[in-house]
């Protein structure tokens, strides 16, 4: 089942900064927006495009597309600068003003998505603010 982004007030934020890999998150964007979507936490998924070529980032923006579809509390920011992982994952976070708890995963697909959810999980539970997951 798919939640209707109007169900549930958000919490919080997850960041997956991409830099040119969209061939990498391909493999991993589905399996997270899938975790992320059984697990029913109130949380806000931010693709945040690190100033990726343009090639890259229209793949990125076709594949959020089709995530939304799985997962529809997804967006994707892009202002076309590269600032590396750490100022791209700031900036999204400045965006999201408001959120109670902070977090991001790399896209990479190095941390399973069902063990970032039960991260999630733990940090939200535990009052954590921010928590990074690489």
């Amino acid at each position: 089942m798919v939640r209707e982004q109007e169900e549930i007030p958000f919490i919080g934020v997850v960041v997956t900064p991409v830099w040119n890999d969209v061939e990498r998150f391909a493999k991993y964007g589905p399996q997270l927006a899938a975790a992320l979507n059984a697990s029913g936490l109130q949380l806000r998924w931010v693709v945040a495009d690190d100033g990726s070529e343009k090639d890259q980032l229209v793949d990125l923006q076709a594949l959020v597309a089709d995530l939304k579809k799985v997962y529809p509390h997804l967006r994707l920011s892009s202002d076309g600068i590269h600032r590396g992982k750490g100022g791209t994952i700031r900036r999204v976070w400045n965006e999201e003003g408001g959120a109670k708890w902070l977090g991001f995963v790399d896209a990479d697909g190095s941390l399973r998505a069902e063990d970032a959810v039960k991260f999630f999980q733990a940090a939200i539970h535990l009052l954590f603010r921010y928590m990074g997951i690489k």
